[in-house]
């Protein structure tokens, strides 16, 4: 807390539940699961229990969309933070996190949408990282277009 820490991001091992609890009970630090809300059940225990002051939601380990916004919804009734995490993969992924993200009401904390930008050949294009920032992307769908094909090759937008 001294070094003004804002966040403590799954700071026990997955399983380690009254670990976890014993954390977000002992420390000023917002603490947060994110290994151990994989499902919509694991997110219900760990708001019904207070077992954390946050929780990062994903979509594919959530399943989804509609899944995430359940999650969300759960975390808004239990006075839980929440936030769309880290979850490695094309920039449609990405863009569909971002626009959850914006249309989800307790979406006040930083969230992770740039995961895009490591991958190697993403087979979609439209959601460039500027200065560090990532935009809403704007247009049809969720904003984001397959890359061009050359001769049955997938060109990356870097080429």
């Amino acid at each position: 807390a001294e070094y003004n820490i804002e966040l403590a991001e799954q700071p026990t091992r997955i399983d380690d539940l009254r670990g976890l609890k014993l954390v977000t009970d002992s420390v000023p630090i917002t603490v947060e699961a994110d290994e151990s809300a994989n499902s919509l059940e694991e997110v219900v225990h760990l708001v019904n229990e207070r077992i954390v002051d946050a929780v990062s939601l994903k979509i594919p380990k959530l399943g989804g969309l509609r899944n995430t916004i359940a999650a969300a919804r759960i975390c808004e009734a239990g006075a839980i933070k929440y936030r769309l995490g880290a979850a490695v993969g094309s920039c449609l992924l990405a863009a569909h996190g971002m626009h959850l993200a914006a249309a989800l009401p307790g979406v006040d904390y930083a969230c992770e949408l740039a995961e895009h930008a490591r991958l190697l050949n993403d087979p979609f294009e439209g959601m460039p990282i500027e200065k560090g920032f990532a935009r809403l992307p704007k247009g049809d769908g969720v904003g984001v277009r397959p890359v061009k094909k050359a001769k049955g090759k997938t060109l990356a937008a870097a080429e």
